[in-house]
């Protein structure tokens, strides 16, 4: 069973009166328990394929399907997109009026993040204010809020849960470090 889907994905920037096409038509499924890379030379999509994967950025076109959720099933990719701002100019007509997406398509992508994603940034995203075991801890709150969530950790005790935080900081050599704020990790 593939665990992922994409289907003629496609995204496009507003760049002046031009639209820079970063990803033109993508397809590719992974099966469960497959290990896949994306490679090409830089700027070729492959941190857009990999955004829109982690619902990130949305498609300017295109599908995506996780553990068998059409994530963007009903839903005028063309009205739902959201257009970053770095790649438009003031006077673009287009992203003015495309500046939220649904909340209906919110709460979905939300739960999908939440429920099945996984995401590593290239850059620093923890939370600045709070320490190593909040930052982990965080989103372990954030599931158990969730009524879709379908993790084995949900159903935690809170010693359970503090004792699973724990285990992932020791298994990470960050024990020393577990009381400090993020900013003071390099």
């Amino acid at each position: 069973m593939s665990v992922i889907t994409i289907n003629h994905l496609r995204k496009t920037y507003p760049l002046g009166k031009q639209d820079l096409v970063a990803v033109k038509d993508a397809s590719f499924s992974i099966e469960q328990g497959e290990f896949a890379a994306i490679s090409g030379p830089s700027g070729s999509g492959k941190s857009t394929i990999l955004n829109m994967l982690g619902l990130i950025d949305i498609p300017s076109a295109g599908s995506i399907n996780i553990n068998g959720i059409d994530v963007y099933k009903g839903v005028n990719l063309a009205e739902a997109e959201v257009r970053d701002s770095r790649w438009a100019s003031s006077s673009d007509t287009k992203r003015k009026k495309r500046t939220s997406i649904p909340r209906s398509l919110d709460k979905r992508i939300t739960g999908l993040r939440r429920s099945h994603l996984g995401f590593i940034f290239q850059t620093f995203n923890l939370i600045p204010v709070l320490n190593v075991y909040e930052n982990i801890e965080f989103p372990l709150l954030l599931k158990s809020k969730n009524p879709n969530s379908k993790s084995p950790v949900d159903d935690f005790s809170k010693k359970q849960k503090e004792e699973w935080i724990n285990y992932l900081i020791e298994k990470v050599g960050l024990t020393e470090w577990k009381d400090h704020k993020a900013t003071e990790l390099s």
